[in-house]
């Protein structure tokens, strides 16, 4: 698994699971982390899309 160094702390790959599974929430998380907003058509790729 490969790991990314920001600063002092590590982030670890999202891999969807039962208890965090790749949904509608987590997608409009994402979406609106990078700036790209939430729209319906973008929610919807992001949902068809490997997380």
């Amino acid at each position: 698994m490969r790991q990314i160094f920001f600063g002092m702390a590590t982030l670890q790959p999202y891999i969807p699971s039962s208890e965090k599974p790749w949904d509608k929430k987590r997608a409009i998380h994402l979406l609106r982390r990078l700036g790209l907003g939430g729209t319906p058509a973008s929610i919807a790729s992001a949902l068809v899309a490997d997380p």
